[in-house]
């Protein structure tokens, strides 16, 4: 049922834990300070999960958590683009995958006013532990500013998205297909509900360079 089916895209995003330390390429035998943050993850093809680069960027170590369940099991980067802000990671432990399946992801571009569902963890104090999901429409598709300076295809959209959404999936309410990966809001003061995904069609470009 198409319930069932929601409840699993649901159950199939995990909250990603790392502890960041910058490298310092001046004195590399020093150990530099570390801070932790938060993110969200689900799973794609080849027994993979995907999320912004920068949710693992300068990682010491990444845990994942599934929503439904309390271990946390061990992660590597697999491959990371700043250029794109999107990154695959591995878990080896086969409990973790199992029941696990990836959603399908959108062969195009969503259509202007399409309802999207944005699905992860955001951080305390404005989440929690649990599993999040926001709604709202798409407003508009254009070129935009990612983390590192590059200007590629973004589609706005008007669901919320806080510190710890980053690297989750949005979906077509309609479909239930991925339509592109949550990671950055409006941040200047008097721009309110702004939220941007990184469309389906950067990520499938993402995926092609890899497996070159």
């Amino acid at each position: 049922s198409e319930s069932a089916q929601g409840m699993e895209e649901l159950c199939a995003v995990v909250k990603v834990f790392t502890t960041h330390g910058a490298p310092c390429f001046t004195s590399p035998w020093k150990t530099s300070s570390q801070w932790s943050s938060v993110g969200s993850a689900f799973p794609v093809r080849g027994r993979q999960l995907l999320t912004n680069a920068h949710v693992v960027a300068d990682a010491h170590l990444i845990h994942v958590r599934r929503s439904d369940g309390h271990r946390k099991y061990v992660a590597s980067v697999v491959c990371l683009c700043f250029e794109s802000d999107l990154a695959l990671l591995a878990v080896k432990d086969d409990a973790f995958w199992q029941g696990l399946t990836p959603a399908p992801l959108a062969e195009g571009l969503p259509r202007l006013q399409s309802e999207v569902c944005v699905v992860g963890f955001p951080d305390a104090p404005c989440g929690g532990e649990t599993v999040c999901v926001t709604q709202g429409v798409v407003s508009r598709i254009d070129l935009h500013s990612y983390s590192w300076d590059s200007r590629l295809l973004v589609v706005q959209i008007d669901a919320a998205i806080n510190p710890g959404n980053s690297g989750g999936p949005c979906l077509d309410q309609e479909t239930g297909a991925i339509v592109g990966v949550a990671f950055q809001k409006a941040t200047s003061s008097g721009q309110d509900n702004i939220g941007y995904i990184i469309p389906s069609a950067v990520v499938r470009r993402f995926f092609e360079c890899h497996e070159r």
